[in-house]
């Protein structure tokens, strides 16, 4: 079953870990043999809703966390994700279009 996309033109919160379709704006890096969770902003482009890193992906670091709008799930298949590949991300806001 395909996953809903978030409804656009206003700010959402989710309370629901039901993950949207995205694309990538850059290629993303991963192990194979775990499911990698990289904290994202999201933009609309063409229709579609792209996930970019929000900086450092360090624990510690408070400023990417607060900044990103969801969680990009990286398949525990997938070693890479390529620029532009679809994806999904566990969201937590939506932006405006």
């Amino acid at each position: 079953m395909a996953a809903a996309a978030p409804t656009p033109g206003r700010i959402t919160r989710s309370t629901s870990a039901r993950p949207s379709p995205v694309r990538t704006s850059v290629a993303i890096a991963s192990r194979a043999g775990r499911t990698d969770f990289v904290r994202v902003t999201l933009a609309w482009h063409d229709g579609r809703l792209v996930a970019t890193p929000a900086g450092a992906q360090v624990s510690g670091h408070l400023t990417p966390q607060a900044h990103a709008d969801g969680l990009l799930v990286v398949p525990e298949s997938a070693e890479s994700l390529a620029m532009g590949e679809a994806a999904e991300a566990i969201l937590w806001s939506c932006p405006s279009r």
